[in-house]
């Protein structure tokens, strides 16, 4: 899993704000939340550079990354500010030295794609109205559903595996419009992250 961090500062002119951001900002923490979601990240149609050839001079492939940075600061902020440093964390889930699928941890922790893309007329998941896959989490990880704590470190450390792909409720959970958004974002972010790493290997040399 990449997580895209921003390093920002907001205008410090009211009139600079207005003029050069023309985006309203957050009235309440759930439309900051939802700005935040809602922040797009480039496609590939809108990033050709970021995904060039590996190039073997230290000054190409400088510019490569900066043009694959620039593209992901490219974005407008929501609340006006200004973008200063793009940094990518790679993360992965870890029982002991067992890696677990990063799709499984975060269905099980309640995450889905929204409702519409079932067709339902809801348009967001509450503890009165779950997640479809939320009663296999309950009968896994929950005690008074049959589940325990063990069961789900088993689940986690490779019992996945005996599950048929057909039947695997966490990818499922995550299908639809999370999956376009997946596909589109990783492949500009592993362009990004591999752009740093050839810069790396050629300071290095």
């Amino acid at each position: 899993m990449f997580i895209v961090h921003k390093f920002v500062s907001k205008p410090q002119s009211k009139r600079l704000e207005t003029s050069k951001f023309n985006t309203p900002k957050s009235t309440s923490p759930d439309q900051g939340v939802q700005n935040v979601q809602d922040t797009p990240l480039p496609d590939q149609a809108e990033a050709p550079s970021v995904l060039t050839p590996f190039v073997s001079s230290s000054q190409d492939s400088s510019i490569a990354l900066k043009a694959a940075a620039a593209r992901l600061a490219s974005a407008a902020e929501p609340d006006g500010a200004i973008v200063h440093t793009v940094a990518v964390s790679e993360c992965c889930f870890k029982i002991g030295r067992i890696t677990v699928p990063p799709a499984l941890v975060i269905a099980v922790n309640g995450l889905c794609a929204p409702p519409l893309d079932s067709g339902s007329s809801l348009t967001e998941y509450s503890k009165a109205n779950p997640p479809p896959h939320w009663a296999k989490v309950k009968a896994i990880a929950s005690a008074p559903f049959g589940g325990s704590m063990k069961k789900l470190t088993e689940l986690f450390t490779g019992g996945w595996r005996d599950v048929p792909e057909s039947e695997r409720w966490w990818d499922s959970a995550l299908t639809g419009t999370v999956e376009q958004k997946r596909k589109t974002r990783l492949e500009v972010v592993e362009s990004l992250r591999s752009r740093m790493e050839e810069t790396g290997a050629l300071i290095l040399m």
